[in-house]
């Protein structure tokens, strides 16, 4: 052996080719192919659903993912995810793609062994990937020899090497799953008859770049920055529009091999520096010459999630969170920019036990930078709940609480499935309303907790099993649950109706999809679903229903706490509009309800004109009576419940924001 070298440093060298290749053959064959239209017109979405559904697979759905070429399966949700210039593209290289990712469900579908290699060898391909090439370079550099008693020695650098193999072993057993995929994907397309003879061709090219788009994802994620991503983040969600949980959930499913520490690094930052934006921005405009609106998008970010970490994160040294900063803003091309960054943050790091923020003489401005609320939306809980209910509600939607899930069972599984939940580290509270709602804390997932591929639970909370528990059913009813989606209720009242069928509604296949998927799970064979747009009237359901579900379209104020950026997105004008859609819808589904049967009305919001006043127009409009629920409500609630009508507070109740209204049909309004 030469000083200093060994023939396994090549390698390295192959993992660097590999790396580079890929991404040049997959920019440049899907550029050249994303320019050329198929003539079936058929999109991607459209190309991969008509290949599950020729294949017979009927249990993964089709989704869309922000990004570009960030198309994944995910087994684990059984979901294809579809880019941007995939989705909904008709173009050569969409459909190919998209088909690529279908080849991925088959192979799944069918227990190809390949891929259960690559997936096993997930864990020290990462630790490959990570640590391999640092320990190289740093061997080089320090020159560190380690000498056996036999006389043989070896240097840290070929520790590093050895590390590294297992990062090019999982490219190389990659390769085959990835061109085995293209295979399937090209063979379908053909046989199928989705592309023209000669199209098959050109996407035959663009299949074989596809194949290495995961060496390249895979090689690129090797320096992964977690702020990096996190500012990413935050320039798709508030400077794009798009909703933060679908980007959230799409990011960890793409870097589903991250461990669990930075995964919930990531997520607590990103849902944090939204939900406490309007605190941030005002701290920023204290302690910035330049207000937060003239800032550069990228720089404006990346100072709003290092501040979150100063101000709300005790973990993270001040010192780092700067640091950190500066070189991401260097890295991104903002150089000039790295000394205004650095020394904003250090100011606030600096002084902020000293900031001033607004007292109560003015509620509005102090409620709104205390507890990241826009202005119009305290001046509307202050005029319609008061100042202490309000700082009640607020307090209540800044707290992180546990899920809680619906076990829906039989019932003498139930002890062993929470010994088993318990076996896994995993905490299960009853929820002091209801006997079958549990809190859970702990676990890496939902899907990860024990029963979940059985059916034994589903998420749910409390405010909306309530609605089941109010209707007070007998069991032999037909309900029709008119906005159902993702189905909670439909699925709850489905397991009570053992002599009664549910039709479950709502407008759009990839809603409805949610219900079916977790019908199919919880094994409800008396549900019925189907995609009905509620606005329009349908003659045959007229005086048919014995119970009518209608959970509205609403603003969502009753939610903040878990979909933060809701306080950014609706605004006074939005809820006019809401208020007037509802109307619209409950306008049409009264005919449903036979006469003497109840319509359940319900919003996860707490504004008035939603909810109370809502039901004063609909009752004075239309021939319907409100009706106690105190008989079918936990005895905490007895209070709260006012003549047919019950309002949920956070931080009053032990629920979400929610309302709900029991309604009575009459033969004639008096």
């Amino acid at each position: 052996m030469f000083y200093g070298y060994d023939p396994t440093y090549i390698l390295v060298i192959i993992g660097a080719i590999l790396s580079m290749i890929a991404s040049s053959f997959v920019q440049s064959t899907y550029s050249k192919y994303s320019r050329v239209q198929s003539r079936t017109g058929m999109t991607g979405a459209q190309a991969a659903q008509r290949i599950l559904q020729m294949s017979g697979i009927s249990d993964v759905r089709i989704e869309h993912v922000s990004g570009k070429l960030t198309d994944h399966y995910d087994p684990s949700q059984k979901v294809v995810r579809l880019s941007d210039s995939v989705y909904g593209s008709t173009s050569v290289a969409a459909i190919g793609v998209a088909a690529h990712e279908c080849g991925h469900v088959v192979q799944h579908h069918k227990g190809y062994l390949p891929m259960k290699i690559r997936t096993l060898l997930v864990p020290a391909a990462n630790l490959g990937s990570k640590l391999g090439i640092p320990i190289v370079l740093l061997g080089l550099i320090l020159g560190l020899n380690f000498h056996l008693p036999d006389g043989t020695y070896f240097s840290l650098a070929q520790i590093g090497v050895y590390i590294f193999t297992f990062a090019v072993l999982f490219q190389i057993v990659t390769l085959p799953v990835e061109f085995n995929a293209s295979s399937r994907a090209l063979n379908m397309l053909r046989d199928y008859g989705m592309l023209a003879p000669d199209e098959v061709s050109q996407s035959g090219k663009v299949l074989k770049a596809a194949a290495m788009t995961y060496v390249w994802i895979r090689t690129g994620d090797t320096k992964l920055n977690e702020r990096e991503l996190i500012l990413e983040m935050l320039m798709e969600i508030l400077e794009r529009g798009t909703y933060s949980h679908l980007v959230i959930r799409n990011v960890l499913n793409k870097y589903d091999y991250l461990k669990q520490p930075s995964k919930a690094f990531i997520k607590r930052v990103t849902e944090g520096t939204i939900e406490k934006q309007i605190t941030i921005d005002y701290v920023l405009n204290s302690c910035s010459k330049t207000p937060v609106s003239k800032m550069k998008p990228l720089i404006r970010n990346l100072l709003r999630l290092s501040v979150y970490q100063l101000l709300f994160m005790d973990s993270v040294p001040d010192s780092a969170v700067c640091n950190e900063a500066v070189k991401l803003a260097g890295k991104r091309g903002f150089r000039n920019l790295q000394g205004f960054v650095n020394g904003v943050l250090r100011n606030i790091a600096r002084t902020k036990t000293q900031i001033a923020y607004p007292d109560e003489t003015d509620p509005v401005k102090c409620y709104s930078v205390r507890y990241s609320m826009p202005e119009w939306l305290v001046t509307l809980f202050l005029e319609e709940r008061g100042a202490e209910i309000t700082k009640q509600i607020f307090e209540e939607m800044q707290k992180v609480h546990p899920v809680v899930l619906r076990y829906c069972g039989p019932e003498e599984k139930k002890e062993d499935w929470k010994q088993s939940v318990a076996a896994q580290q995993i905490t299960l509270r009853q929820h002091p309303y209801l006997s079958y709602a549990y809190l859970i804390e702990g676990g890496e997932s939902v899907q990860s907790i024990p029963g979940y591929e059985e059916g034994l639970f589903t998420v749910q909370d409390v405010s909306s099993m309530l609605v089941t528990e109010a209707a007070g059913l007998l069991g032999d009813e037909l309900l029709l649950d008119v906005c159902a989606a993702p189905g909670g209720k439909s699925l709850h009242a489905a397991g009570l109706l053992k002599e009664g069928n549910v039709i479950s509604r709502d407008l759009t296949d990839s809603k409805t999809a949610l219900i079916e998927e977790n019908s199919r799970r919880c094994n409800c064979p008396n549900i019925r679903i189907e995609t009905f747009d509620a606005l329009e009237p349908d003659e045959n359901m007229i005086g048919k229903a014995d119970v009518v579900y209608a959970d509205l379209p609403c603003s969502g104020l009753g939610i903040l706490g878990k979909k933060r950026d809701i306080r950014y997105r609706m605004n006074p004008e939005q809820m006019k509009v809401l208020v007037e859609l509802q109307q619209k819808i409950m306008s049409v589904i009264w005919r449903y309800v036979k006469p003497g049967g109840t319509l359940m009305y319900s919003t996860c919001t707490i504004h008035r004109a939603e909810n109370e006043q809502m039901v004063q127009w609909f009752t004075q409009n239309f021939p319907f009576e409100r009706q106690s629920m105190k008989e079918h409500l936990p005895e905490d609630l007895w209070d709260s419940e006012e003549n047919g009508m019950l309002q949920l507070l956070p931080g009053i109740h032990q629920t979400d924001g929610f309302f709900v209204a029991k309604l009575r049909r009459v033969e004639k309004k008096e």
